[in-house]
């Protein structure tokens, strides 16, 4: 089987080298169990699930029951994930993170510095080849995985010192422009939340100012890329994808454009769109429609139904435990402040100058990978 492999190689005017040449023998991680501990005496312990898809660790901070000394991770460590969904993913060690042991599913790397800067092998791993190699040497089963030796059988080309450190300077240069970016959709939203929680109007309840549109059409009515369920609606208030493939359903909800679509299972997840076309969503969907635009302005309630305390809101009234959902009572209930239509207006207008810093925002962090691939496409 492995013969039909075809070859993921580099084209480089610089040599070709095994990463295992490069390196000490990769080394797999501890087997021991991930507890609570104190993050300022305690060594943190790293597993596969905590190393997020930015290159960070994530907010689940845990110790290990023992640490063994032949676990702790240098400045510079590069653990790769060998197994399961996040096969391929990557990790550089620094020791600003505080001092960490790392776990069995990652395999370590620690590399000769006379030829290759840790940095410099880190960069290689947000490449193109990389990634090609990845899916193709990960096995089709249920449980991908990559083993130490066939990590270090991937070949990197290997410039010069100076021309490494030319790309680790260029490639930083991106990394801080998107965490730039990371604090700036911060403030952004904070600043958003700040403006709608200080609001001082009379309260009126969603039943009054946006109830329920409940009109149900045929699935057969619609285009089905305009089908929204909880599935195509993404998470912390992302929005919608388009739907792909044919439901199996007959009797939809219909929906219009500047109707809020408020996913009703796991409110938790905050699953929120201002529709911008025409549609039909399923049954687990809710649609408020604003009960006179005139009056109440779309946009304005989007942006309330839009904040924490919404779905905060919504949590504390949910029936069943595994997969809760909002009770529809209960969200009618929920009052928003209401000023005049002219004063919506200006509220909107704020939120959506802010909302459009965002969006740059983002976009800049999306093109990082193309620009990071950019750069180690004119060196090498």
């Amino acid at each position: 089987k492995q013969r039909n492999k075809k070859k993921v190689t580099f084209e480089s005017k610089w040599p070709l080298i095994k990463l295992g040449d490069l390196s000490a023998p990769p080394q797999y991680g501890a087997t021991e169990k991930a507890i609570d501990g104190n993050k300022e005496t305690d060594y943190r312990y790293i597993r596969i699930t905590d190393i997020m898809d930015d290159g960070n660790l994530g907010e689940d901070w845990k110790t290990a029951e023992h640490i063994d000394e032949q676990y702790i991770l240098n400045d510079g460590d590069i653990l790769f994930a060998r197994s399961g969904a996040t096969v391929g993913k990557s990790f550089i060690y620094k020791n600003s993170i505080g001092k960490a042991i790392y776990a069995g599913y990652l395999i370590r790397f620690q590399f000769n510095r006379e030829h290759i800067l840790p940095c410099y092998a880190y960069s290689i791993t947000s490449s193109v080849k990389y990634k090609e190699w990845v899916e193709m040497h990960k096995g089709r089963t249920a449980q991908p995985n990559i083993n130490g030796q066939q990590y270090s059988s991937f070949k990197i080309p290997v410039p010069p010192i100076d021309v490494q450190k030319q790309i680790v300077e260029e490639i930083a240069k991106v990394d801080k422009s998107v965490s730039d970016s990371m604090l700036r959709i911060d403030k952004y939203e904070s600043d958003i939340e700040s403006l709608l929680s200080s609001l001082r109007f009379a309260d009126s309840t969603l039943n009054a100012i946006a109830p329920f549109a409940t009109k149900s059409i045929k699935y057969g009515d619609i285009e089905s890329e305009t089908y929204i369920t909880t599935d195509n609606m993404l998470q912390n208030k992302l929005g919608v994808l388009p739907f792909d493939g044919v439901a199996n359903i007959s009797s939809i909800t219909e929906y219009k454009p500047e109707d809020i679509l408020i996913s009703n299972i796991r409110p938790y997840l905050k699953k929120i769109w201002f529709a911008d076309k025409d549609g039909g969503c399923s049954k687990d969907v809710l649609v408020l429609r604003s009960a006179d635009v005139n009056k109440y302005l779309p946009k304005y309630i989007f942006y309330m139904l839009r904040r924490d305390a919404f779905f905060d809101y919504v949590m504390e009234g949910k029936k069943g435990i595994k997969m809760p959902r909002g009770n529809k009572k209960d969200i009618m209930k929920y009052k928003i402040p209401m000023p005049n239509i002219d004063e919506q207006k200006r509220i909107v207008a704020q939120i959506e100058a802010l909302e459009l810093e965002i969006t740059k925002a983002r976009t800049l962090i999306e093109n990082a990978a193309s620009e990071k691939q950019a750069i180690l496409d004119k060196y090498l």
